[in-house]
Parts: C-alpha cells; sequence; structure tokens
C-alpha cells in the first residue's frame, strides 16, 4: 500500500477554538485538549513594571487587558488603540443609558461606513469585545470603589 504523505507520524495539528462543541466528537476524542488561561492581572502588572513603565500606566493597562498581555502592550505601544478602547468604553457607557431609539441611529452610524457583511461582523465583534471589558470593568468599579477604571480617564 502507497503512502499519501511522508512523516505522519511526526505532524502535529493544532486545533484552536473558544467553543469545543465546535469540534466534532470524532476530533475530540482523538486530541489532546490544552486549555489556556488568563494571566493574573497582577502579573501582568509586575511584567510591565520590569520593563520600565509607570506605575499608573502599569495598574491602567494591567486592568485593561482582560488578562492579555499582548492587550496591554498594544495600549503602550500604540496611543490610539488605547484612545480607541476608552473613547468606545465612553460610548457605551452613554449607550447604556440612551432611549432604544437613539441605540439604533448610534448602530446605523457605526456600521454605515462598512463596505461588506465581513467588514461589518468584524467591527461588531471588536466593538461588543471593548464592551464586554468596559461592562467587566463597570462591574469590577461597582465591587472595589477605590479601584475604578474611571479614574484613569
Amino acid at each position: 500500500m502507497r503512502r499519501l504523505y511522508a512523516g505522519a507520524e511526526n505532524t502535529i495539528i493544532f486545533l484552536i477554538t473558544t467553543s469545543l462543541r465546535t469540534i466534532l466528537p470524532t476530533i475530540r476524542s482523538r486530541s489532546h485538549i490544552i486549555y489556556f488561561y488568563s494571566i493574573a492581572q497582577n502579573t501582568i502588572y509586575e511584567y510591565l513594571l520590569e520593563r520600565g513603565v509607570s506605575r499608573d500606566n502599569a495598574k491602567l493597562f494591567s486592568s485593561l487587558s482582560c488578562g492579555i498581555p499582548s492587550i496591554a502592550m498594544q495600549y503602550l505601544e500604540d496611543s490610539n488603540v488605547y484612545e480607541d478602547y476608552k473613547n468606545s468604553f465612553l460610548q457605551c457607557l452613554e449607550c447604556i443609558t440612551m432611549p432604544t431609539y437613539k441605540k439604533i441611529i448610534l448602530c446605523q452610524k457605526i456600521f454605515q461606513k462598512r463596505k461588506n457583511f465581513i467588514e461589518s461582523g468584524e467591527t461588531a465583534r471588536a466593538l461588543l469585545d471593548i464592551w464586554l471589558k468596559a461592562i467587566r470593568d463597570i462591574i469590577h468599579a461597582r465591587l472595589s470603589p477605590d479601584e475604578t477604571p474611571g479614574n484613569f480617564f
């Protein structure tokens, strides 16, 4: 019998998903599952301090990173990324209290500049990620009033 591809015994395939349900059971049963967890905020804070970041910025960006060090680094390295987050955060706060018709108008403004459905989906996903972080920060602020993210803006 002829082998279709060489080196199969040395081949490793990585499947990355946010939901195991999206992987067929036959594939799941033959897979080794590795869970990746977020990094503790304090660990990111210490890492940023070691890189010479000020205590205030290290506290702010480690808090906003949601346990993902590369997000904290993006905020540090590109002020536009942080400004976009801050603007979206403030927009989220405003949106929570506005009447429904204004929310619809806001959605139209956000998506009217998009060229296609894929671009709109990417925009929605990015915006929802920011809004989820914003809501997480609001909840965190309610539970720990002395560490309110809003104090950083």
